[in-house]
């Protein structure tokens, strides 16, 4: 991890930097691509952990949502927005999904859909 500011660690990347994770204090901010799961789990080993919250709902920042929740018994967050792509009631990528790039996105980077705890709405 790399540290940024006062209680704020960016996580490693690969290629770096491309896909930010961040911990601020005991809160990841974001998840990553489903392929970053052994990279972020490594990391967060030994750190306490009380939120995932998402800045946004799309495949390079969900990836592993699922797999840290359930590990970590914590619950997820995210903008009010976002909820039903994350809960899996609509697509996660809703422009050009018939786009190549885009299906290859979903079937690579995309996680699986998960439920939301706290729903995150402006000013909070």
């Amino acid at each position: 991890m790399k540290w940024v500011a006062e209680g704020v660690w960016r996580l490693k990347e690969f290629p770096a930097p491309s896909i930010n994770v961040y911990l601020a204090e005991d809160v990841l901010i974001d998840a990553g691509r489903r392929w970053d799961r052994r990279r972020i789990f490594a990391e967060l080993e030994g750190r306490e952990i009380s939120m995932l919250a998402l800045t946004h709902a799309h495949p390079d920042h969900q990836g592993v949502a699922k797999d840290v929740c359930e590990a970590r018994g914590i619950p997820l967050a995210c903008h009010a927005d976002d909820v039903e792509a994350m809960e899996g009631r609509r697509p996660m990528q809703e422009a050009a999904p018939g786009n190549p790039y885009n299906r290859v996105i979903k079937r690579i980077w995309q996680g699986s859909p998960y439920k939301v705890d706290r729903v995150l709405t402006e000013g909070w």
